[in-house]
């Protein structure tokens, strides 16, 4: 063997033996079993949420509180330009258009939405959970050293844990 043939299968080897082991280390940090629940509204309509990853499947739940007074008639409800801003801002990073209806209409709306392939990754330096599935990605800040407590693009808060 050439000297130049030796050099060239030594490079080929420890590169393959970096991507490898990066590889691996990436797939360490998915964590494919978390749960995610909404503890402080953040002062939105967003009344209760939640993310559940279980076995690669995300499930998103969003509860939208359209009345202040859960006295009032549901028929009479109606909804201002500045609330239906709010609750397409509050659905945009979850929701696609097409998911944006809601499951039941009244005082509160219900929204529901499944994704595949789904996993969650903390990033302990920058103090930031994230969630991935297909075509999806949600970004949480820690709100506490711990990663225990988590906050979304629109402060609203959420406990988190792994099953």
């Amino acid at each position: 063997m050439s000297k130049k043939n030796v050099v060239i299968f030594i490079s080929l080897l420890i590169l393959s033996t970096f991507s490898l082991s990066a590889c691996a280390s990436a797939d360490k940090d998915k964590i494919e079993n978390v749960v995610i629940v909404q503890v402080t509204n953040g002062g939105t309509l967003q009344n209760r949420g939640g993310y559940t990853i279980e076995n690669g499947t995300l499930a998103i739940f969003k509860e939208i509180q359209l009345s202040k007074n859960l006295n009032q008639d549901p028929s009479s409800l109606t909804t201002s330009d500045s609330e239906k801003e709010e609750i397409e801002k509050l659905l945009a990073n979850d929701f696609t258009e097409e998911d944006q209806h809601p499951e039941q209409t009244g005082l509160f709306q219900t929204y529901d939405w499944k994704i595949k392939k789904a996993y969650a990754q903390i990033d302990k330096e920058n103090k930031k959970t994230y969630l991935y599935g297909e075509h999806y990605k949600k970004e949480f800040t820690w709100v506490n050293v711990q990663g225990t407590r988590l906050m979304d693009s629109n402060k609203v808060e959420y406990s988190f844990s792994q099953k």
